[in-house]
């Protein structure tokens, strides 16, 4: 077996092998229907620039290393930011520094292209556990994963069975001193097809109050959510007079021949906590209708969505399972201090912002 390993960039061709290398790892790449078109959109097409890159013993691909560019805005200032989304290395040629050599590239990369930091975000124990254990930073709001769950019996782990039955009796005693109730909507949810620049004025009222948010405008979100390529959504946007007031993006997996859904995307006015209550209820009653058994949603940990969504039957699954936002955040300076210090309700990122599909 040749030892001699190569690092580049993507070339035309390589998108077949980078997916092959995509479904031994992932078992998303491996269920999509067509992983070929999803790779051209998600990195290849993508609407901000992404980096692919290989490396190849011989003339075969044996790993590779996908970010994507995103610009944040953090307290008042906008960065450009590379997140790592996916690595993956052959089975046969694991433990020889493969992904240790596209490192490099990704350096000289936001060196040329002025990016500020680079995050990642993760649910692998090793990879939670090695982040802890370095120095690198963690970022000072992580996301609480909430979930919906009717049937606790189809998760195959007995430890994470009886954990997630235990927090769905403790949320049932909680929420009983803090009844949700229904209330009268001065404005009504309707389904959209794409997003115009109505919206583009609704992130202008709200980018201004987050200390920490995606910048996101209509095309992005038409890349993002209406690409055929890019996974099966449904959005709805609250409107009153003409106005937007908040959106939320719904997605449709199927896992282990399960249908899970997920709360991809969910923005309001600052303020207009009524409406975000109601886009999460809607979301219920979507995926109820479709008799989905689970629906997820990630929140930084305290905004005043994560206890909306808590007396709507959501259940903090940090308890039970863990979620790692990671990164190299030092060349922030005193940025990532003063964010450190931003209450929860001035964080705004979705499973979206951190996951692709």
């Amino acid at each position: 077996m040749s030892t001699n390993l190569e690092t580049r960039f993507y070339q035309p061709g390589d998108e077949y092998e980078i997916v092959e290398l995509l479904k031994i790892s992932f078992p998303y790449w491996a269920s999509l229907r067509s992983p070929v078109d999803y790779l051209k959109w998600r990195y290849l097409d993508s609407y901000y620039r992404s980096f692919v890159v290989v490396v190849t013993s011989g003339k075969k691909i044996i790993c590779i290393n996908l970010q994507t560019t995103q610009k944040i805005k953090m307290m008042g200032t906008i960065f450009l930011s590379t997140f790592g989304a996916e690595t993956a290395t052959h089975p046969d040629f694991r433990g020889m520094g493969a992904w240790n050599k596209t490192l490099d590239f990704f350096e000289k990369s936001r060196l040329d292209n002025q990016i500020k930091f680079h995050y990642s975000n993760t649910q692998n124990p090793i990879v939670i556990q090695k982040s802890l254990n370095t120095e690198r930073y963690t970022f000072p709001h992580q996301m609480n994963e909430m979930l919906r769950m009717k049937n606790a019996g189809q998760i195959k782990s007995l430890t994470q069975r009886s954990g997630f039955i235990a927090l769905k009796a403790l949320n049932k005693i909680n929420n009983s001193f803090a009844a949700d109730q229904y209330e009268e909507a001065d404005f009504e949810i309707i389904g959209i097809t794409h997003f115009d620049d109505g919206v583009d004025k609704f992130f202008a009222q709200t980018e201004t109050y987050y200390n920490y948010c995606l910048e996101k405008n209509h095309q992005f979100l038409n890349w993002r959510y209406f690409d055929p390529r890019g996974g099966d959504y449904h959005v709805s946007q609250a409107m009153k007079d003409g106005e937007v007031l908040g959106f939320i993006v719904l997605e449709s997996i199927k896992a282990e021949n399960r249908l899970v859904g997920n709360i991809t995307d969910l923005l309001t006015l600052p303020g207009r906590e009524d409406v975000a209550k109601a886009l999460i209820r809607d979301a219920c009653e979507y995926f109820d209708d479709r008799e989905f058994n689970s629906i997820k949603f990630g929140v930084a940990k305290g905004h005043p969505y994560q206890s909306i969504s808590s007396r709507l039957g959501f259940l903090d699954t940090s308890m039970v399972t863990k979620m790692l936002t990671f990164g190299v955040f030092s060349p922030l300076g005193d940025i990532y201090e003063r964010l450190s210090s931003s209450p929860p309700d001035k964080i705004c990122y979705n499973l979206g912002d951190v996951y692709l599909h």
